[in-house]
């Protein structure tokens, strides 16, 4: 039960935190939504799927709409099996204007991307099959972009009231607004003046020069009338980092070296989870068999620390001394149910200026390196040396650096330059950076495998 006045909304997530389980498919709700009949604002959540006592669930109501007044209320929750009445305090403030956002699938040169326009309201009601000049939603891309004409390439979410959603009754090409390229949208279910509405656009070529900080421009919309083309950051499913949980199915995997190494009992997911913050997140297992080079693994019930080497057998360091001495961070270890695949090599593990793991320190010449992504990034000063030591833990080692001039990094790679509070990501060929640390944690990353470099000058952003 919300605050007085809440419109409880339709659409509804459930993930058990404890279990790390996605419950979306088993999960529906009942409420008295859209009846005027003062009980809005409750809502009666239905599990098809067991939950263990004492699991913790995190429920999100989609599409809700707050109340109108100022006020700090009060919501309540009860279960089944727990009547005993829970409650939580929470403000409501005047409201903001919203701030429309773009988000892209993909950022390449005359690439296909899916573009998703999110925080955006209705600015008048919208009546379906009404003709008007223009369109009653108007979107402009800039310059060198091709929009799609086809209706089904178009989804019209209403986050309000989701019955309004579906495809636009029309698309029309618009060029008003040169050099902006657009087209007219009239919707074909009847939305509501204020409703919340998510955009998506399938099939867009994106412009074929690069450039920053492109804008698009709505009408129609809210009453910020543009925003600006940011491409999506793509989580972990996608970009595979070294101690990401990825779900499939009923399926766990944990991510090491670009490969998944399946967790076969929820007792395993626990002893990983205990020494791994990643959050689960869903997806598709990564498809490379050869776990890379420079990867750490530790084996759950064994002491072992094992290296890939270049041959791709994995070696075991014989005691902690000869780990730190071989210049390898403990920050990278990634606990894995098993070895798999991997084949145990025979004599000394291969050094760090070897292997080039994440956060290793190789001196050649007169200038120190740090590794990420298997690029070498040189240390400047000697404070900065002192900085990312301190963050990675590991001894210098000496050897022979060559890959300095690298543009991109491996995916899944995470770095933070010095003196930044901005962390980024690589999908192998351009850095993303997260925009908030919730966007971070919620997207399937860890912070203990960020590693610090001087610059990410020379790489390609998005």
């Amino acid at each position: 039960t919300l605050a007085p006045g809440t419109t409880v909304g339709n659409t509804l997530f459930v993930l058990d935190t404890t279990s790390g389980v996605n419950l979306d498919s088993s999960a529906s709700i009942v409420s008295s939504m859209g009846t005027g009949s003062g009980t809005d604002n409750v809502a009666k959540v239905t599990l098809s799927t067991a939950v263990s006592s004492g699991d913790s669930l995190e429920i999100q109501l989609v599409g809700s709409t707050n109340p109108s007044v100022v006020a700090t209320d009060t919501g309540t929750v009860t279960t089944t099996s727990d009547s005993v009445t829970a409650s939580a305090n929470y403000g409501i403030t005047a409201s903001t204007t919203v701030a429309p956002t773009v988000s892209l699938s993909s950022v390449a040169l005359s690439g296909v991307s899916n573009y998703t326009i999110s925080d955006i309201e209705a600015a008048s009601a919208f009546l379906p099959g009404v003709a008007s000049t223009p369109g009653q939603i108007g979107i402009f891309l800039p310059q060198g972009s091709v929009l799609p004409t086809s209706t089904s390439d178009y989804t019209i979410t209403d986050l309000t009231n989701p019955g309004a959603s579906g495809a636009p009754a029309t698309v029309v090409a618009d060029t008003s607004n040169s050099p902006y390229v657009g087209v007219d949208l009239t919707v074909s279910k009847s939305v509501a003046q204020n409703d919340q509405l998510q955009i998506v656009i399938d099939a867009v070529i994106n412009p074929s020069s690069p450039g920053s900080n492109f804008t698009a421009k709505f009408f129609g919309l809210s009453s910020v009338n543009s925003a600006v083309v940011a491409p999506t950051v793509p989580t972990a499913a996608t970009t595979y980092p070294n101690g990401a949980f990825v779900q499939s199915g009923g399926q766990i995997d944990v991510i090491a070296g670009g490969v998944g190494f399946g967790i076969p009992t929820f007792n395993d997911y626990q002893q990983i989870a205990a020494s791994d913050s990643s959050s689960v997140v869903s997806g598709s297992f990564p498809t490379g068999t050869a776990v890379r080079t420079g990867t750490l693994l530790k084996v759950l019930g064994s002491p072992a620390i094992y290296v890939v080497g270049t041959n791709g057998d994995a070696y075991p360091f014989s005691t902690p001394t000869e780990f730190a001495s071989d210049g390898y961070s403990a920050m990278s270890v990634v606990n894995v149910p098993s070895l798999g695949s991997l084949t145990v090599g025979s004599g000394a593990a291969p050094t760090a200026a070897v292997t080039m793991p994440d956060g290793a320190l190789v001196q050649s010449g007169s200038t120190i390196y740090v590794y990420a992504g298997g690029k070498a990034f040189g240390i400047p000063t000697f404070a900065d040396y002192q900085t990312i030591a301190a963050a990675t833990g590991t001894q210098v080692v000496m050897g022979t650096v060559s890959n300095t001039a690298a543009t991109s990094l491996t995916a899944g790679t995470l770095i933070q330059p010095i003196g930044s509070a901005g962390i980024w990501v690589s999908d192998g060929t351009s850095i993303y950076q997260f925009s908030t640390a919730s966007q971070f944690a919620s997207d399937g990353y860890n912070g203990a495998n960020v590693v610090p470099v001087p610059n990410a000058t020379g790489l390609t952003q998005a």
